[in-house]
């Protein structure tokens, strides 16, 4: 990856996603900036209409960025849209969870080159491996090329992938999928799932403690973790009514109804961890993560308790006696 040189475009993800967390509107972000177009000015360039470029980038960049992991994250959610968008039918709507370490980090050759099939949490805790890679799948739906190791499915070029993954020597990891809940007749009427949030919030964060063990990495070492979704306008947020979980022997709970819904098409939050705490504590960073991207559309869900009665409602419903499972490395947290 090459050094950003002062005045170099900033990717339009790292202006949108720097704007989502000052909270700031377009309108705002343009007073700041002493923006004559105003909005219009700051739309484009979160659209890739034009570059946010020159003094423009560097005033912004001193102004909200912080720390420079905000600019690699942007880089990495950049590089799976290229990927998202090789055939003409991608999906507009898609769900993200990123890892990239805060101090400068290589796996060894020798070892990341042997790190799948292994390295993965196994099929029989989470159908055909976490990340996704060749159990009862094709063979090729993964590989290694000169990006590290990457996935996805489907295969074909030709056609827009339903979940893509990548993992750097540098240790940066980023899993995306398409939301199930667009499809035509899901139960949750196209709102987005708490239960689908916290499921690849905990799959990213328990594969990055499998990963780190492998790897030997210290337990100092920091993490930034981020979950986007794009394509959340109009949307809200569900997840299980609160019934008791033993009246319902097999887990399908009804679903309850959003209490509001996005004014933004894209969500983004971030929270910073270390891999002594992915390892001890992978609920506790869970739920800080998804409990900030609750806060924005169900406050009642952003407390790690009612996060916690969600997820075992979800587990709850992923054991139900079928062979295919995507909570299975819960078990001994969720007794």
């Amino acid at each position: 990856m090459s050094t950003r040189q002062p005045g170099d475009a900033l990717p339009r993800e790292l202006v949108r996603d720097l704007r989502l967390k000052s909270q700031l509107s377009q309108d705002e972000l343009a007073h700041r900036l002493g923006v004559k177009g105003g909005k219009s000015v700051i739309s484009a360039w979160e659209n890739g209409r034009a570059p946010c470029e020159g003094p423009a980038a560097e005033l912004l960049l001193n102004m909200l960025a912080g720390t420079g992991s905000n600019l690699s994250m942007a880089r990495l959610v950049e590089e799976a849209e290229r990927t998202w968008r090789r055939a003409p039918t991608y999906r507009d709507g898609w769900r993200q969870c990123s890892a990239i370490p805060e101090t400068s980090t290589q796996i060894e050759l020798a070892k990341f080159a042997k790190l799948f099939p292994g390295v993965e949490i196994p099929p029989d805790q989470h159908a055909h491996g976490f990340p996704t890679i060749d159990h009862g799948l094709p063979p090729n739906v993964y590989g290694i090329g000169p990006g590290g190791w990457y996935g996805a499915i489907p295969i074909e070029r030709e056609r827009a992938p339903q979940w893509i993954w990548a993992l750097k020597r540098n240790a940066e990891f980023f899993y995306r999928e398409a939301p199930w809940e667009e499809q035509s007749g899901s139960v949750t009427m196209g709102h987005i799932h708490v239960g689908s949030l916290l499921q690849i919030t905990l799959s990213t964060i328990f594969f990055l403690g499998r990963l780190a063990k492998k790897c030997s990495f210290p337990a100092s070492m920091t993490y930034s973790i981020q979950l986007d979704m794009e394509g959340v306008g109009g949307r809200g947020m569900v997840g299980y009514r609160r019934i008791p979980i033993s009246s319902n022997a097999r887990g399908f709970f009804p679903i309850d109804e959003p209490q509001g819904l996005s004014s933004e098409n894209h969500l983004c939050v971030l929270t910073q961890t270390n891999v002594g705490e992915l390892q001890t504590e992978p609920l506790t960073v869970g739920y800080r993560l998804v409990g900030e991207l609750a806060l924005l559309l169900r406050p009642d869900f952003a407390d790690p308790s009612a996060l916690e009665d969600q997820l075992r409602r979800r587990r709850r419903q992923d054991d139900d006696g079928s062979k295919i499972r995507f909570l299975g490395f819960l078990d001994s947290l969720l007794k």
